[in-house]
């Protein structure tokens, strides 16, 4: 099967020296937002890669992707934050294209476990809006779920909610070309939370907050709490009731990492697989768009 062809937006919107984008001979058009998991590779090319680079579909196809490693949600249809994907959704660029790509969720929930129980004024932070709980507040600690602030899920699980529908109230938007046109996301895979970033200032993520709030530092414990959130926002995107939107359950795919602090099975670091395992995501993700497209 063919594999997709990626367009970075710049190439669309300033077309320079190589002329204006041919779309036509591609039979699929896709327009890609999101995070990491769609755009790792634009900064360590040879270490890892990301679940579009190894995309394979039944018909030709090209993606402009719009995604950028950190980006979360909320930021994902601003326009003062991402003008690119708006202009090209339903602004001066737009066109109708065949379907959205979307990686999103997973930095939010990242954010939110990393955020911490003293604020910089030095004040506590409610429960509600955090959530993970500290020792004094949790519940019984043999039990990943005793050390999540239900408060701070139920905060989570409603921002994330509507973050999704503004997305897909963007898409359907009066001056989109694209109004209805099928939106693909993914959940993420489990992680093990360890001291595995990606390079200077670049992760770790989940580990250094587990260590601020006194997780204990026992693997199983740090890994069932890691599969514990992964779950839930698993469960939370494939309850979503919005039209045309497609979640692909991406979860238990990938052979998870040992608690080492370098690449380990298919991980090449903390929270992003390597280029073998997002090989094995983008065969999930990839026959679930040629399920519904095809």
């Amino acid at each position: 099967m063919p594999a997709i062809q990626l367009i970075q937006p710049s190439t669309v919107l300033h077309s320079g020296e190589a002329g204006p984008v041919d779309f036509a001979p591609f039979e699929w058009r896709f327009l890609a937002q999101g995070d990491s998991w769609f755009s790792f590779g634009s900064l360590l090319p040879w270490a890892t890669s990301n679940l579009l680079n190894p995309l394979e579909l039944k018909a030709s196809a090209c993606a402009v992707n719009c995604a950028v490693p950190g980006k979360e949600l909320v930021h994902m249809v601003d326009a003062r934050r991402d003008p690119s994907f708006l202009n090209l959704l339903l602004g001066v660029f737009e066109m109708p294209w065949t379907a959205l790509l979307l990686s999103g969720g997973g930095n939010d929930l990242i954010d939110a476990i990393r955020t911490p129980f003293i604020d910089r004024h030095g004040k506590p932070v409610d429960p509600a809006l955090r959530l993970l709980l500290t020792p004094a507040e949790r519940g019984d600690p043999a039990n990943a779920d005793g050390y999540i602030s239900e408060a701070g899920w139920a905060t989570f699980e409603a921002h994330l909610v509507a973050q999704f529908h503004e997305f897909v109230a963007a898409r359907d938007d009066t001056r989109s070309q694209s109004r209805g046109v099928p939106i693909f996301c993914h959940s993420y895979d489990l992680v093990t939370p360890r001291n595995a970033g990606a390079g200077p200032n670049l992760g770790p993520w989940l580990w250094p907050a587990l260590n601020a709030y006194g997780v204990p530092d026992d693997p199983d414990i740090r890994i069932a709490l890691a599969r514990a959130f992964l779950e839930r926002l698993e469960v939370l995107l494939l309850t979503l009731d919005l039209p045309n939107l497609h979640v692909v359950p991406t979860q238990g795919i990938l052979e998870p990492a040992d608690a080492v602090s370098g690449p380990s099975h298919d991980w090449e670091n903390e929270i992003h697989p390597n280029p073998g395992g997002y090989a094995k995501l983008a065969q999930r993700y990839g026959a679930a768009i040629d399920a519904v497209l095809g």
